[in-house]
């Protein structure tokens, strides 16, 4: 059995168990810094000419799927950009788990918006950067020049693309604030306490135990 230490706020969040004490404000600092580079921040820009259009993390899903909206923008309300959002919050709220789970891999949570934020970025490389044009292995000759040539093209026109394109102050700081987290979690710093993992010691009774009484002789002298 193990000791579990609750702290039950007054109000609305009275329902709220903290396994060990609330999380330390380090850690609730660096959750605030990262929902800030996600949402209000910028993530990507792009910049050409007078046009400037502006990216949130929570869109890197519809240009993942689509790269051109990059210049084209983001329509905020289709339908993946509004459940990566959710699923943006949902990654957030799972930070919690250390103090609010018992699972043994609770501790891992934290480290889920970096490994977002990693995933994300090597997706959006991944597509960006990869042939637009392919071939059966099987197909002639002139197929295959028609590929690569419409590849070369791509690739340069995606050269000058990215000269367009800057990373957004949003994307450092939740970056940051990501791997801060992460760090904790590797640390055991948003486990709850040591002592309050300890299983609690077994209480003994101060009664004294009654002392048998002997059995008598049968008969009398």
């Amino acid at each position: 059995m193990q000791y579990d230490a609750t702290v039950r706020p007054e109000g609305g969040l009275a329902a709220i168990r903290w396994r060990g004490g609330p999380l330390p404000w380090q850690f609730w600092t660096a959750l605030a810094a990262v929902f800030v580079g996600w949402f209000p921040c910028d993530t990507l820009a792009t910049s050409v000419g007078p046009l400037r259009l502006h990216f949130h993390f929570f869109d890197l899903a519809s240009i993942i799927l689509r790269p051109a909206r990059l210049f084209t923008g983001v329509n905020r309300g289709d339908a993946i950009t509004l459940p990566f959002g959710i699923l943006c919050l949902a990654v957030l709220g799972t930070t919690l788990a250390p103090r609010m789970s018992r699972h043994r891999l609770a501790w891992l949570a934290p480290v889920l918006p970096l490994a977002l934020m990693l995933f994300c970025g090597a997706l959006l490389y991944a597509v960006s950067s990869g042939d637009a044009f392919t071939v059966d292995q099987n197909a002639g000759s002139i197929p295959s020049a028609l590929a690569r040539f419409g590849n070369a093209l791509v690739g340069h026109a995606s050269e000058v693309a990215a000269r367009h394109v800057g990373i957004g102050f949003g994307a450092w700081l939740s970056l940051a604030a990501c791997a801060y987290l992460a760090h904790g979690a590797v640390k055991g710093k948003w486990r709850p306490p040591q002592a309050d993992r300890l299983p609690i010691p077994t209480t003994t009774s101060t009664t004294p135990a009654a002392i048998p009484t002997p059995p008598t002789q049968g008969g009398t002298s």
